[in-house]
């Protein structure tokens, strides 16, 4: 049985701390450098490490390595396009990266942008709002 999904409020009190940080800079850095400046942020303080998705690295993939190169900071997604992976993939990836780094992963899902998803990822985009209780649907 899967954990339920987890939200912001589940976290330990105070885990994301009083500062993060949002870059899409991570992805254009090779790997080992991208765990690097993660754990640098981390020693300096910075509470949660957030990024988004889009042309660069997969994200639950990226949150892993991200993870695995620190040891106190939350990594967020910020957002996971809910285009790039079905329900039930996106419950399992956010069950094994909380399994494997309790309490320290937090999965941020959006609808993304319609040129996105259909000229880049050839999906099709339909209304945010129906595609996203569906999609909430399918991870229950």
């Amino acid at each position: 049985m899967l954990p339920p999904v987890v939200s912001p409020a589940l976290l330990a009190p105070g885990a994301l701390g009083r500062v993060g940080v949002w870059t899409a800079g991570l992805d254009s850095l090779h790997v080992p450098v991208a765990q690097d400046t993660a754990a640098a942020l981390e020693q300096a303080g910075y509470g949660a490490l957030w990024f988004g998705e889009a042309y660069g690295r997969e994200a639950l993939t990226q949150a892993a390595v991200l993870l695995a190169g620190t040891r106190r900071m939350v990594v967020a997604t910020g957002i996971a396009s809910i285009h790039g992976r079905d329900p039930v993939a996106a419950r399992g990836a956010q069950a094994t990266l909380l399994g494997a780094h309790p309490g320290r992963f937090l999965l941020g899902l959006g609808v993304s942008h319609r040129p996105m998803v259909e000229r880049f990822r050839r999906g099709a985009y339909g209304s945010p709002i129906e595609e996203m209780t569906a999609y909430l649907d399918g991870m229950d």
